[in-house]
């Protein structure tokens, strides 16, 4: 019963950091685009990255509890680029053609899919 609470008390601060990483990222690319340069690509390249390290650092402290080391890091961006990827090839095969039932249906995968691959690969003690 103990395994089950604690797992469920990391999935929900991984949703939680999740959604303040997606804030910040949201937040970041339109702060650029108002005051540095209306560039869409560079402006969520800049807010993914800062997000990206808000992101992975605190996944690393608060919900994983591990150490920031450089080969977690490597892995945390792995998963990440797989698990986008994975996204977009879900929606490119399905055939719901409304962008927002597709990212809920993207949403509802990925993140738990993300949690379990980062608990037991990316952050398991090395």
């Amino acid at each position: 019963m103990q395994i089950i609470s604690s797992l469920n008390t990391q999935f929900f601060r991984y949703l939680m950091v999740g959604g303040m990483a997606f804030f910040i990222h949201l937040l970041v690319a339109f702060i650029y685009l108002y005051f540095v340069e209306y560039s869409l690509y560079l402006s969520n390249l800049v807010g993914f990255l800062i997000a990206f390290v808000f992101s992975y650092a605190s996944q690393t402290k608060y919900v994983f509890q591990s150490k920031i080391r450089f080969n977690r890091l490597v892995k945390y961006f792995i998963v990440q680029v797989i698990m986008i990827n994975t996204g977009a090839l879900i929606i490119d095969n399905i055939s719901i053609y409304n962008f927002y039932v597709n990212t809920i249906f993207i949403l509802i995968f990925i993140t738990p899919a993300s949690f379990f691959v980062h608990k037991f690969w990316t952050f398991t003690q090395n």
